[in-house]
């Protein structure tokens, strides 16, 4: 959502715990993705596409078994595609 936002996300953003949908894409957000996401068993969709998020994409993203929607392209992000996300049955957008 461009809402011209810059910095990083704590992890606190993972306290959230009835959120479903964290959509922050289209904006300057940078650093890593926090683990903490994995404790948003809610979401439905995480989109932080076209940020600056750099380093892997947590593996604890593979707990949100209720995620149908997960976009992170265009970002900085490294290493493979973490298996754990084969555990996301619901997942149809990637």
């Amino acid at each position: 959502m461009l809402l011209s936002l810059s910095g990083t996300l704590v992890p606190q953003i993972g306290l959230l715990k009835n959120l479903q949908y964290l959509e922050l894409y289209s904006n300057n957000i940078s650093g890593p993705i926090p683990n903490d996401l994995g404790n948003l068993t809610n979401l439905v969709s995480l989109d932080l596409y076209l940020n600056g998020f750099s380093g892997p994409i947590p593996v604890t993203l593979g707990k949100l078994s209720k995620l149908r929607i997960l976009r992170l392209n265009n970002n900085s992000l490294t290493g493979p595609i973490p298996m754990q996300l084969t555990n996301i049955t619901s997942l149809q957008v990637l």
